[in-house]
């Protein structure tokens, strides 16, 4: 007897292409699923901390968007915002929770993924290596083609075993971040242009018997804002983030109209007055602490 081979393919498209074949096997597509998630989103101007929101949510997915589309209920949130610097208002991040939802590049099959768009990129195969203690393909992709709408760059990771996308690394480059600058920001003077210089997104699956979930998500984008006259101006870096905590996949039902969150507006400027009592005994924020260890902080109290 010999010992057994298996043999792999190099061809990223067809990699990418059987990827997508197993989506529906390998997550949990067929009924619909509650996830809790810890949310937050961070301004700074240059290193200085200027705002902080978070909250603690809940993720409806429903199991045929053709009828239904997600839903956040916002649980418990807070801000905190430095009043003492004026450029502290000058940015805020549009539609952040909208963000998390768009960024589950596998249910929204965002468009280095979907089988229509694929012609507009090039893709090729890097290596085989390991991303969250598995083996991957990592694929990088990059625009092939002009287009209207925007492209990103990036590199994806599908497990080498069953072929699930289980985190994807990308951006946009200069001549996308123009296309999508608008859908980015908010801008409160006339006075005052911002324009963005840099975008990355971040996004992770994790199996939960058998069945992949969104895991964690991150964007992070700078902008540079200064005044009208003003030469010179200053960077401010925003970013959002994502971790799930808890999964749920029985007896779900979707949210009531009136306890859903507006995904399209500015999530700090939904929050309402600050609430003492947020985490009880924990109640601090740790902006430059990792969400992750937030989440391992404050696990016995979501």
């Amino acid at each position: 007897s010999i010992q057994e081979v298996i043999v792999r393919t190099k061809d990223p498209n067809l990699i990418l292409e059987k990827a997508v074949e197993r989506i529906e096997k390998n997550y949990h597509t067929q009924t619909p699923i509650l996830l809790t998630s810890f949310y937050r989103e961070t301004i700074k101007k240059e290193e200085q901390l200027t705002s902080v929101s978070e909250a603690l949510i809940k993720i409806y997915k429903p199991n045929n968007k053709f009828f239904q589309s997600p839903q956040i209920k916002v649980l418990k949130s807070r801000k905190t915002i430095d009043y003492s610097k004026k450029d502290s208002v000058m940015l805020k991040l549009k539609a952040g929770l909208e963000a998390i939802l768009f960024l589950d590049i596998v249910d929204e099959r965002i468009s280095f993924i979907n089988a229509h768009n694929r012609g507009l990129y090039s893709y090729s195969l890097d290596d085989i290596s390991y991303f969250n203690q598995k083996d991957v393909y990592v694929i990088s992709f990059e625009p092939a083609k002009e287009t209207t709408m925007p492209l990103y760059t990036g590199k994806l990771y599908i497990n080498l075993e069953n072929l699930a996308i289980i985190g994807a690394e990308f951006h946009l480059n200069k001549e996308n971040i123009d296309k999508v600058s608008e859908s980015l920001i908010i801008k409160k003077k006339w006075d005052i242009k911002v324009k963005p210089k840099t975008t990355s997104y971040y996004v992770s699956y994790k199996n939960s018997n058998g069945k992949y979930y969104l895991n964690h998500i991150r964007g992070d984008l700078t902008f540079k804002i200064r005044r009208k006259g003003e030469l010179f101006g200053d960077d401010f870096h925003v970013s959002f983030e994502m971790v799930t905590n808890n999964i749920r996949t029985q007896n779900i039902n979707k949210f009531k109209s009136d306890e859903t969150a507006k995904l399209h507006k500015i999530f700090i400027e939904q929050i309402g007055k600050y609430d003492s009592e947020f985490w009880g005994d924990y109640n601090y924020i740790k902006a430059n602490e990792p969400i992750q260890k937030t989440i391992r902080r404050l696990n016995s109290r979501i």
